[in-house]
């Protein structure tokens, strides 16, 4: 399948959607010199000028270049940014839009658009190191063919995970945003090693390689995380008083509230930027 790709906004998100598609070289033929990439500042992107790529000096001309349109924007800037490809006259209707646009429907970018072939992403930051999780949904113009294409891509940095797109405000919240609450937790859990005394220069590789060993032991145990908390939870143990505290102040409902804090605000994002 030879596909052509614009990228509009090339930050974080879009440099890693960059590397996937490097890393399919050989395999769906989507070499540099098909990909052209447009952004606001162009010195920003000025590392990937000697890569390949083509440059785009407007967005419209992005847009008209390619068959597959990848929003690398805010969802604030989506009006403006299809304001100014319409204004060029650039007619979206026979092009794939991939947005990672947090809240913003597909019904909504359709509308706003004039282009029913939607599909949304919502990639988390590991991905730029190929340890990522994207959520993906379709409108119904998607075609089955064109889905999986795109789901290959993502697979390259990562794992994939098809979802219903009102699944989407809620997955986001712990799977892409979670990433910084991760961070938090492992901050804290630093911190409060530090206040017990312990001065290791590497406390936070450490509490962070304990959060992966284990994610990756429930990942590959027939036991639900319930179980394997049990597991360790001795009786009258260290790691039961631990456990205490969080259930005395509440741990659980806290994040609870945090995910929804999340998901809610991904909705009214949608309801401010996506009409």
């Amino acid at each position: 399948m030879n596909k052509t790709f614009s990228v509009l906004g090339v930050g974080n998100i879009a440099r890693a959607f960059l590397s996937a598609l490097t890393n399919l070289s050989g395999k769906f033929e989507v070499p540099n010199s098909t990909v052209t990439l447009y952004n606001r500042t162009p010195e920003k992107i000025a590392d990937l000028k000697g890569k390949g790529y083509k440059i785009a000096s407007t967005m419209a001309d992005a847009a008209k270049a390619s068959d597959i349109l990848f929003l690398g924007v805010k969802p604030q800037n989506l009006k403006e940014v299809f304001a100014a490809i319409k204004a060029d006259g650039v007619d979206l209707n026979d092009k794939m839009i991939v947005s990672p646009c947090a809240g913003v429907t597909c019904e909504q970018l359709a509308a706003m658009t004039g282009c029913n072939a939607i599909i949304r992403i919502m990639p988390n930051t590991p991905m730029q190191i190929g340890k990522g999780v994207t959520e993906i949904c379709r409108s119904a113009a998607v075609s089955d063919k064109d889905f999986q294409y795109v789901c290959r891509i993502f697979s390259m940095c990562g794992e994939v995970y098809t979802i219903n797109e009102d699944e989407m405000d809620a997955m986001t919240a712990v799977t892409s945003s979670s990433v910084a609450l991760v961070y938090r937790l492992i901050c804290a859990f630093s911190k409060g090693a530090e206040e017990c005394g312990a001065q290791n220069k590497n406390i936070e590789n450490a509490v962070a390689k304990a959060f992966i060993g284990a994610a990756e032991m429930l990942m590959t145990s027939d036991k639900s995380a319930d179980e394997l908390v049990a597991a360790v939870r001795s009786p009258k143990g260290a790691t039961e008083q631990a456990l205490l505290v969080f259930d005395n102040k509440n741990i659980d409902g806290i994040i609870c509230e945090a995910i929804k804090a999340c998901s809610d605000r991904c909705a009214e994002l949608g309801e401010e930027y996506g009409k």
